[in-house]
């Protein structure tokens, strides 16, 4: 038996994250890529999958997310702008600073499917294309 965990096909199939499809962040500077729900999970017990839960208990298949070809990485409003992280947490978790930030892109070609909220400040989701899925047979 393979260790490889299969997908339906047509649900990867269905995982673009269409950049021309993120909507515009709202007053106070969070949006969702509309992809991403097809991305929740119930917690699977197995350590063999990767997930990511957020602190609100979100979780995401991320095995699905790699079989699509795409490389999930968080970028942090503390790391990326300490004065923003700053005024955010002055202000009591003020949108403001949330939509004057503009999240760093991890490396060249990420792009933004989620800026959100956590218990330890905003945080932004970015994909990559998974070069070696692109030139997998």
């Amino acid at each position: 038996m393979s260790d490889e965990i299969k997908h339906d096909p047509e649900l990867v199939a269905r995982l673009t994250f269409d950049p021309a499809r993120m909507p515009e962040r709202d007053a106070e500077g969070y949006a969702d890529h509309p992809d991403l729900c097809l991305l929740y999970r119930e917690p699977l017990e197995s350590e063999e999958h990767s997930q990511y839960m957020t602190d609100d208990g979100m979780i995401f298949d991320l095995d699905l997310l790699a079989a699509a070809g795409f490389v999930w990485k968080t970028v942090r409003l503390e790391d990326d702008d300490a004065g923003l992280f700053e005024a955010y947490f002055d202000f009591e978790g003020d949108g403001l600073a949330v939509a004057g930030w503009h999240p760093t892109p991890p490396a060249e070609g990420a792009e933004l499917v989620s800026v959100y909220d956590t218990e330890d400040g905003p945080a932004a989701i970015f994909l990559l294309r998974d070069a070696f899925k692109e030139r997998a047979p």
